[in-house]
């Protein structure tokens, strides 16, 4: 065949098998040479970029069969439907008539080659050239249709859900361009039907040999399936009342289809039926679809029964139920509103519908009954599917199936909290309304099966939540039962436990479907994609539903604060992730490790829903350069940013060494399990330093769980590996249940403690795993892995980081036993100071004595629990010898150091006057007499100052806190003197507070509020306005913003009296 323009010619092979459906092979010849051509040939018809249609056509308008054609600026609907098929089939003038180069489709040549056949020296009858001339058009036509994007079907939900609409203008523009060639495309293939159709009321076509018949067969079955996927113009649809509209209607055409079997005695397949069907619903014809389909079952129903009627000798397919019965539901609704069907159940029509589809097919009586269902969902009638499924006689009618039918009406409605209402309704006994159904002869245990996996997707509609414990039950029942469960439902399940925030059990049921179910050919779940298939999903939709499971589990975690969580999960899952893309290199980031290491990731590149997770998981985290420079690479948008919940608790840097750390251990795992061997100590040693390391990031970041969760996925490589130990561990972690038995429900969702009475674990690693859960608030588990750790070791000096962090998690009231029961050779000073401080915070001083025993007793004393203890002889009860027991414990502790007990004291003053208080430190530094303490106490601090400044060392606050406090006791000889404050008195404290405010200006201390408050009253109380003014006025002329409140008063009633109006 050639297709002939001003440009080019198209070439076909000479012989074309319909019967084996082989593609029809067309090239380019350009300039004498013949390439393959790839993919259909496009041209610019205006403003749309239309398909090679064939819009030039020989028409006869009864000029003696004169030659004319449609141009391009002359459409079908134009031309009408006279077109004739065959010897006038697209024909090119002579060149007399000027049109040399125009556009042609079909046998015919230009002027010079006008009666020469395309198809090789086969002859051929005429009609038989005709039809193969009109099949490879459709084909052609098929062709271009099947590469334009697929049509919305929302048309098919009048009342219930909708797709989402696109917020990308451009691809909006697209996809109203692909419409707009799709309609062009249906409007040249209505041509040629229409012409076919003419040139057999003509005689030009008629009877056909068998391979011929088939071919013309299969090819109208082509166009109908053109013709039931194109969308109407939107305001151009015919209605029911038969309204003309300028476009080209896919529902008559579908009916010329019809016109042209029967004309040939070709049969008519149930799949035309479903084609002219659907293309009556997307015209909203719904009671010409309705009595088209209802021909299919009776022939009662119909204008024509004897034309469309099967007699009831053929199986309806389930397919055609799918458009039919939600017709029929749309015209029912439609009937009742204009007056019809008064007090009759709209429903009833439609089950019933079905119940006659089932005397045709028996078998397929519970799929027709849940299209019924469906049907009346998608018209927006559950509630009316509802009331009639509860109804008695309803069971008994229709069977268990109308239970599941009216459950997938309200999901159609996302009506999902009523589908979890009817699925009680069902199932229980106690309402009335159950009580008179089942007596009535209901029972669902027919389906039962299909209730509870439907009744798994509701829960997981319910956005407020509530829902995931029915849910979890539910699952075990399936799953404990052995009966198969759709994708969907598990889907279901986890959006369930997101909705109620259980962030915990969606994590494990996420490791459970990956250790179970994905990637497993030994799977224990029996995971369909539909119920009505029992067939096991296949690798492509496993992907998909770990994809979904994935980026819920990531969802909650963000929505819960365990932001790293998610990341770990994510990278966890990319490992076993099977790509159905080939890899691509994606260029690296300058921002760091974190974005090269996601856009790596197979996972999130090619799933928007784990990216935009993942970034949500950063921002989180407080990594918000790294997650808007993924951002823009995923072009997510930047109102991301704003929806998020930032945790200011966390530590970008500490995340950012934690995710670098996470990702090398994940490596490791990987290396170590592909090689299959047990590894040697020192490569022990070095993965669990490695496994601790990023435990310790992970904990520092506030995302204690995520460093647990990375010990559990890690620990399979810790474990040795004997058989019997290798079952104990697949038990714990899930993966298989020993001596091949299935695992019971109930354990897949079961938080088990971390148990490590058969692991043998590093110092470092075991204290990680006790902090990460002291910072989780589990105390009790803490201990538990402190104990269990010990049970192994050797040489248990080794363990003192795991026993300090053990003590982390301990209870007031467990101190004390806790030291008692634990190795003395585990302990050092660190750790009887932990156990203080926490007596210490909660005020049990008594018990801080027995501690400082215990530690004396070892060995173990510092001068940290020596404070603390001389801390609590001063808070005690005891009326007498409070300085002989402090002297004692200053005794021990100077030891320590080398040094006497009185140089102690004085080295340690403001430390020791900050746990015991002013009183029992002068008596420690022997200021025996209380008039003469505070002056004593000054002229210490005055020295000390002037000690360091001297060394050029940097005074510590205490000292200059008590000379801005007491600076107006000092003398200006340099002598205490209490008594009336002479001049020089004055004048000698006034240098003083400016001399300690140079100090405190040198170590920082000036921004201290209470520092500078100090000063300023006391300046002013020594009537030094100048001063005091001149100090706020170098804290403001800094050009920082001046938080001194107090100061700042002060210095304004000292620039009132002095009458400073510019300081003012």
């Amino acid at each position: 065949m050639i297709l002939r323009g001003p440009h080019f010619h198209i070439a076909r092979s000479t012989i074309f098998k319909y019967a084996s459906a082989s593609p029809v092979r067309t090239y380019l010849i350009c300039e004498g040479r013949r390439l393959r051509r790839r993919p259909p040939i496009s041209l610019n018809f205006g403003e749309i970029p239309l398909p090679h249609s064939f819009s030039t056509f020989t028409v006869n308008r009864g000029y003696n069969n004169a030659s004319g054609i449609v141009g391009h600026n002359q459409r079908w609907h134009e031309a009408g439907p006279s077109y004739t098929f065959g010897d006038s089939l697209p024909r090119i003038l002579s060149s007399e008539s000027g049109r040399d180069n125009e556009l042609s489709y079909g046998g015919i040549s230009s002027s010079n080659d006008q009666g020469r056949r395309d198809d090789g020296d086969i002859p051929l009858h005429d009609s038989s050239r005709r039809v193969r001339q009109f099949a490879d058009a459709i084909i052609h036509l098929h062709r271009e249709h099947l590469s334009l994007p697929p049509v919305s079907t929302d048309w098919l939900r009048k009342r219930g859900r909708t797709a989402a609409t696109s917020k990308n203008v451009n691809i909006a523009e697209t996809n109203e361009q692909s419409l707009e060639r799709c309609r062009y495309l249906c409007r040249d293939v209505a041509c040629l039907v229409s012409s076919l159709k003419s040139s057999i009321n003509q005689g030009s076509i008629t009877s056909l040999r068998g391979e011929d018949g088939y071919a013309l067969m299969d090819s109208l079955g082509l166009a109908m399936i053109i013709f039931s996927e194109t969308q109407p113009t939107p305001g151009a649809k015919s209605t029911d009342d038969g309204s003309s509209v300028n476009s080209v209607s896919q529902y008559e055409a579908c009916l010329d289809v019809f016109d042209i079997l029967r004309s040939l005695n070709l049969p008519i397949m149930a799949s035309h039926y479903t084609y002219a069907i659907r293309a009556a619903c997307r015209e909203s014809r719904w009671k010409e679809a309705t009595k088209l389909f209802l021909g299919q079952i009776s022939g009662n129903d119909t204008d024509n029964p004897d034309f469309f009627a099967t007699g009831g000798l053929t199986p309806i397919d389930e397919a055609l139920a799918w458009e039919g019965l939600y017709a029929l539901a749309v015209d029912t609704m439609t009937g009742d509103e204009r007056g019809g069907n008064v007090g009759e159940s709209r429903s009833k029509r439609v089950f019933d519908t079905a119940m006659q589809m089932c005397m045709i097919s028996p078998s397929n009586q519970k799929s027709y009954i849940l299209s019924a269902g469906t049907a009346l969902g998608r018209a927006g009638q559950w509630r009316d599917c509802l009331d009639f499924a509860i109804q008695p006689k309803s069971i008994s009618t229709y069977g268990p199936s109308i239970a599941a039918a009216a459950m997938l009406a309200c999901l159609e409605c996302s009506r999902f909290s009523e589908a979890i209402d009817a699925y009680t309704v069902f199932k229980s006994g106690n309402q009335s309304a159950a009580s008179e159904w089942q007596w009535g002869g209901g029972d669902i245990t027919a389906v039962k099966t299909l209730c509870r996996d439907l009744a798994l997707r509701a829960m997981g509609g319910v956005k407020k939540g509530g829902h995931s414990q029915d849910a979890v039950i539910l699952f075990g029942d399936i799953i404990r039962e052995g009966h198969p469960v759709s994708s969907d439902a598990l889907l279901g399940l986890a959006q369930s436990m997101e909705n109620d925030g259980d962030w915990q059990s969606s994590v494990t049921f996420l490791k459970s479907f990956t250790g179970s179910v994905y990637r497993n050919e030994n799977t224990t779940w029996q995971v369909v994609s539909e119920l009505s298939d029992e067939k096991i999903i296949n690798p492509m939709e496993q992907n998909k539903l770990v994809v979904g499971i994935l980026a819920s589990v990531m969802r909650v975690c963000n929505t819960e604060g365990q932001h790293g969580l998610a990341i770990l999960m994510c990278s966890i899952v990319n490992n076993s992730y099977a790509s159905q893309q080939k890899a691509k290199r994606h260029d690296l980031i300058k921002c760091g490790a974190v974005v090269n290491t996601a856009v790596s990731q197979k996972i999130i590149l090619e799933n928007q829903q784990i990216s935009e997770a993942f970034i949500q998981s950063l921002y989180g985290l407080g990594c918000l350069d790294y997650a808007d420079e993924l951002s823009n690479k995923f072009q997510n948008g930047s109102s991301m940013r704003r929806r998020l919940r930032h945790n200011e608790s966390a530590r970008e840097a500490s995340w950012i060494n934690a995710f670098v750390a996470i990702d090398r251990v994940l490596k490791a795992i990987n290396a170590i399990k592909s090689e299959g061997a047990n590894i040697s100590a020192e490569s022990r040693l070095l993965f669990e330093r490695g496994l601790s390391r990023a435990m310790e990031h992970c904990i520092d970041s506030n995302q204690s769980a995520a460093a647990l969760e990375l010990f559990v996925h890690a620990s399979a490589i810790l474990v040795k590996k004997d058989s019997s130990l290798s079952e104990r561990v697949r038990i714990l972690f899930g993966i298989e249940n020993s001596y091949g038995e299935r695992k019971e429900s109930d354990e897949i969702f079961q938080h088990a403690d971390i148990d490590l009475k058969n692991l043998d674990l590093s110092d470092a690693l075991l204290a990680a795993i006790i902090k990460a859960y002291s910072k989780l608030g589990q105390s009790r588990k803490a201990r538990s892995t402190f104990h269990d750790g010990m049970l192994h070791l050797d040489n248990p000096t080794l363990m003192t980081q795991s026993n300090n962090s053990a003590l982390l998690a301990i209870g007031i009231d467990e101190g004390l036993d806790f030291l008692q029961t634990m190795n003395v050779k585990c302990v050092n000073p660190l750790t009887f100071s932990m156990v203080a401080r926490r007596y210490a915070q909660n005020g049990a001083w008594p018990e801080i004595g027995e501690v400082y025993n215990m530690a004396r007793t070892a060995g173990c004393i510092s001068e940290e629990l020596g404070l603390i203890a001389m801390q609590a002889v001063c808070e005690s009860e005891l009326t007498k010898g409070k300085i002989t027991i402090l002297r004692k414990i200053v005794d021990d502790v100077s030891g320590l150091v080398s040094m006497k007990c009185n140089d102690w004291i004085k080295s340690r003053y403001w430390t020791i006057k900050k746990y015991v208080g002013f009183h029992h430190a002068r008596l420690l530094m022997r200021w025996n007499d209380p008039a003469t303490s505070k002056n004593e106490e000054l002229l210490f601090a005055v020295n000390e100052m002037r000690q360091c400044a001297s060394k050029g060392i940097v005074v510590e606050n205490s000292p200059l806190m008590c000379i801005v406090s007491l600076a107006e006791l000092y003398g200006t000889d340099g002598q205490i003197n209490s008594g009336n404050m002479a001049e020089s008195q004055r004048q000698s404290s006034i240098n003083l507070l400016l001399e300690a405010s140079r100090e405190a200006r040198r170590s920082g201390f000036i921004k201290n509020h209470a520092f500078t408050a100090k000063v300023t009253r006391s300046l002013r109380s020594l009537n030094a306005n100048e001063e005091c003014i001149q100090i706020v006025s170098s804290l403001v002329s800094e050009g920082r913003k001046c938080n001194q409140r107090l100061a700042v008063k002060e210095a304004i009633y000292a620039a009132s009296e002095e009458r400073d109006h510019e300081s003012l």
